[in-house]
């Protein structure tokens, strides 16, 4: 063992305050080759938790988002846009 301090416990005791950044990556997926959107009107929020397990079950990493919209926020987007 060399004397003097140990910078691997130094940085680590500082909680990084003393660290430099000297370089980011960032990894991003590929888009996607094709979206596929599917849209349902359904009569009770049990039948969109029953469709929404029968997708993720079907569907796996393929499905990347599943959006649920109530009459009242689907009232207010037909007030807005159309």
């Amino acid at each position: 063992m060399t004397p003097g301090y140990d910078l691997k416990q130094l940085f680590i005791g500082s909680e990084g305050t003393i660290g430099l950044i000297t370089a980011v990556s960032i990894l991003c997926p590929r888009r996607p080759s094709a979206m596929n959107v599917a849209v349902f009107s359904l009569s009770s929020y049990e039948a969109v938790q029953k469709v929404f397990s029968e997708a993720k079950g079907r569907l796996g990493e393929i499905l990347s988002a599943f959006e649920f919209f109530d009459r009242q926020c689907v009232s207010l987007i037909v007030a807005v846009y159309v």
